[in-house]
């Protein structure tokens, strides 16, 4: 079985899913279905994983902001010209919505604009701000922060890098449970993984992302849906 890089368009060929058919003898009623519905699961993977997250978007603007404030026009232009879709978009709606032209493709080219560039992205790219105590000094007093709030997604340190391959499984449960009418694992075992949980694996290797681990995917999911039952 070939590896795909992990930034290559995953597409199954026919003898690649013949492959998972007969390794893992899955009970197909229907080989084309099931591997039209294979295909469009590592299609929608491959759309998923390339999106931008707010973590990222939230360090676009931070730079942006930063480049802004220090007059770095340079810098700036070049992020405004290199933007995500969905950055630009967050801005430009942030623009509409303050009434501050946000600059167009032809402006950027042009130096003589670049001060009054700089002061609109720095508007577009903040809130607001506020003072925050810092140490405790030896005079007794503390010493004081000013810190931007800044108009970008809430950021997260605890950020679900893969949740792209979370809906991965998921989608694979469900193709599996279509193409075989029997439900597939819902927790799974390192030291006995069953047929499901290694087609799961060959899945992720396949789509290039080998990297994560199918059984504790799997009883992630599982996890996931004990908790939300519970609410």
């Amino acid at each position: 079985m070939t590896k795909r890089p992990a930034d290559a368009v995953p597409s199954l060929s026919d003898s690649e899913i013949q492959m998972l058919i007969e390794r893992h003898k899955i009970p197909v009623s229907d080989v084309t279905k099931f591997g039209d519905s294979l295909r469009l699961d590592f299609e929608i993977y491959a759309k998923e994983k390339s999106r931008p997250n707010a973590n990222m978007v939230y360090r676009e603007i931070e730079q942006l902001h930063l480049a802004a404030e220090r007059g770095n026009t340079e810098k700036m232009v070049a992020l405004l010209g290199c933007l995500m879709p969905d950055t630009r978009a967050h801005l430009e709606s942030r623009a509409d919505q303050l009434g501050v032209p946000f600059p167009a493709a032809d402006v950027l080219t042009n130096s003589a604009g670049c001060e009054a560039i700089c002061e609109n992205v720095g508007t577009l790219c903040r809130m607001g701000g506020g003072w925050s105590e810092g140490r405790l000094r030896q005079s007794g007093r503390r010493s004081r922060t000013w810190s931007t709030l800044l108009y970008a997604p809430q950021k997260s340190s605890h950020f679900a890098k893969r949740e792209a391959e979370r809906m991965f499984v998921i989608n694979l449960q469900l193709t599996w449970l279509m193409a075989t009418g029997e439900k597939p694992a819902t927790t799974a075992c390192q030291e006995r993984p069953g047929p499901f949980v290694r087609f799961v694996q060959d899945c992720l290797k396949l789509a290039g992302a080998g990297h994560v681990n199918a059984v504790k995917a799997i009883n992630g999911i599982a996890q996931d849906r004990k908790r939300m039952n519970s609410r």
